[in-house]
């Protein structure tokens, strides 16, 4: 038998209850790695659906939103359950940071509007493919609007997960992947980006605004949940409440406009239709099958020539004409030279295939 060593008076005694942290630590990472995916899941649709691998609301309602809702489901336990703390944390820090980043990242692409450019277009598009509608509504809006949100908080998820407590400015290298993402895919060509050096600067700078406050949370995570929770401990929630109240708010999906009816009513099967008012399409948005054509009455009292259109078409006051793209994606046909003149026609090239 071996002696007992006792230790010599004065001598301190670390006990082995830090070794239970990292067990349970380790007992966790599998969870983080899980949210880190998860994280990502919004996204998964957009991305398969530029690659041609299926038509976008199928991705995102099978997967991706089944992914979101587990990704809220382990929050809440998370947050109820003893000995996880550091999880939680690290997940508050990554849904508040990608929220912030998220309101940077939008507020700076308003310099898109000088340009003659529409700075939220793409969000606008994911609403339509979500829902697989044939024209914009208040709806359509109210969806894309929410996915833009919700992948803006799924990246500072799993950003957080990779990068808790590492100077804020890791998180811009991750920024930029993600909009290299973007440049370098198919989705760079359907929403009229390749080659447009000024917009994918624009986009890259959007993206520092995104990286800065997401970097600045997670860097300092203990600190700024401690703050957060000293308000209230769910005040995570109630942000993205508030957030959520807004975005209804204001594309308020219960009502409709005359003109968005008459336009409704005007459309066939797989020819969608829209009433030009004031130069500007109403519903804002039509999405076609490659080669696709649509419907346009003329409610102004001028004639309208239509740029981006096959052969450049004019409609006639009070007329309704077959006006017909080429191309795929994003389609301006405009009435003239400004941003928000004429509409939007979106060849949707997964149609094709339906």
């Amino acid at each position: 038998m071996g002696t007992r060593m006792r230790p010599a008076p004065g001598t301190r005694v670390v006990l082995a209850e830090p070794v239970s942290g990292r067990k349970r630590s380790q007992r966790d990472t599998p969870l983080r790695v899980l949210c880190a995916a998860l994280g990502m899941a919004s996204v998964s649709a957009l991305l398969a659906w530029g690659f041609r691998l299926g038509p976008f609301a199928v991705w995102f309602w099978a997967f991706s939103a089944p992914a979101t809702l587990l990704l809220a489901g382990i929050a809440v336990v998370v947050s109820h359950r003893r000995g996880a703390e550091v999880l939680r944390a690290t997940l508050v820090a990554g849904v508040a940071g990608g929220l912030l980043g998220t309101f940077g990242y939008d507020a700076v692409r308003v310099l898109e509007l000088p340009l003659g450019l529409r700075p939220y277009l793409p969000i606008d598009s994911y609403g339509l493919l979500a829902l697989n509608a044939s024209h914009s509504s208040g709806l359509s809006e109210l969806a894309g609007w929410g996915f833009n949100v919700l992948n803006g908080i799924g990246f500072g998820v799993t950003y957080a997960m990779l990068a808790r407590g590492r100077p804020w400015w890791w998180a811009i290298p991750y920024a930029f992947v993600l909009e290299t993402a973007f440049v370098v895919t198919p989705l760079s060509g359907l929403y009229q980006l390749s080659g447009h050096w000024d917009l994918i600067a624009l986009a890259y700078l959007a993206h520092v605004c995104y990286a800065y406050p997401l970097g600045k949370v997670v860097q300092h995570t203990d600190a700024f949940v401690t703050e957060l929770d000293a308000f209230s401990r769910r005040s995570t929630p109630i942000a993205l409440a508030g957030v959520a109240a807004v975005l209804v708010a204001w594309h308020h999906p219960w009502t409709s406009t005359a003109a968005e009816r008459s336009g409704d009513a005007l459309g066939v099967a797989g020819m969608p239709g829209a009433v030009i008012v004031a130069g500007r399409f109403v519903p804002e948005w039509l999405r076609v099958a490659p080669g696709g054509c649509v419907l346009l009455r003329d409610d102004d009292h001028v004639a309208h020539s239509l740029t981006g259109a096959r052969g450049t078409p004019a409609v006639q006051p009070g007329a309704v004409s077959r006006v017909c793209v080429d191309g795929s994606g994003v389609v301006r046909v405009k009435t003239a030279n400004t941003p928000y003149a004429g509409g939007i026609v979106f060849v949707d090239p997964e149609l094709s295939a339906t």
